[in-house]
């Protein structure tokens, strides 16, 4: 898949996500952290990845094939709304992690 993004580095390469995850706000930082499924998704499969780095679509991606598509939505509009989501600039988490 064609990714205007580029990779995803730095703040949400997995080592840096969990490291990060252990200095957010104390314990309830980081439950808070990761009270949202998508971000346990995306935790999830960068954990699963040797280096820890994705291609933001793959992010997408992942989120996407572990949700179901709400009724009366496509799945091109799932996928948006993911992506919008997990966006850097809509997600506040990546900027917690230092990205």
């Amino acid at each position: 898949m064609s990714n205007e993004n580029g990779p995803v580095r730095g703040g949400t390469a997995a080592s840096d996500l969990l490291a990060a995850i252990g200095t957010v706000g104390g314990f309830d930082g980081r439950f808070a952290l990761l009270s949202d499924a998508r971000r346990r998704y995306v935790v999830a499969y960068l954990r699963e990845l040797s280096d820890g780095v994705a291609e933001f679509d793959d992010l997408v991606d992942t989120v996407f094939e572990r949700e179901t598509v709400p009724p009366g939505r496509t799945d091109e509009e799932h996928r948006k709304r993911i992506a919008v989501a997990l966006h850097p600039s809509t997600c506040r988490c990546w900027s917690t992690t230092g990205s």
